[in-house]
């Protein structure tokens, strides 16, 4: 679960920033998707500052003999550090601008700066149906 910038070509960017440190590690992303929100119960300033989330898809490396959990957990630190690294060299608007709320095979994880009760109202696309939720 990843958390973007609102602007399109920003959140290109990170996209291609994540894609790299996957390919480098010898993954292949396949795609993204879209996670559906509904932002009728945030405030003003929630809205100003609500980013785009996406889930990501990509393929186990076969170059690592380390399962597809562990793959992902280093995956995620490195993109992290790479974006950190990037973000000192980079005004507003760089490759810092997303966040890697989660990456598992396993479990997905609906996080926000949210009260308990929006939650399911926020993600309910996807926590209201008995498949997700």
């Amino acid at each position: 679960m990843f958390f973007l910038p609102a602007s399109e070509s920003r959140r290109e960017q990170s996209k291609i920033v994540f894609t790299k440190v996957a390919e480098s590690l010898g993954h292949t992303v396949l795609g993204w998707r879209m996670v559906p929100t509904d932002n009728s119960g945030l405030g003003k300033s929630a809205l100003q500052i609500e980013p785009v989330i996406e889930q990501v898809f990509f393929t186990p490396t076969p170059r690592s003999k380390a399962d597809f959990e562990q793959q992902m957990y280093i995956l995620r630190g490195v993109s992290m550090v790479v974006a950190i690294r990037a973000a000192l060299n980079l005004q507003h608007g760089g490759v810092r601008d997303f966040y890697i709320c989660s990456l598992s095979s396993r479990t997905v994880v609906y996080k926000g700066q949210l009260k308990p009760n929006q939650l399911k109202e926020y993600y309910y696309a996807d926590l209201g149906t008995e498949s997700m939720g």
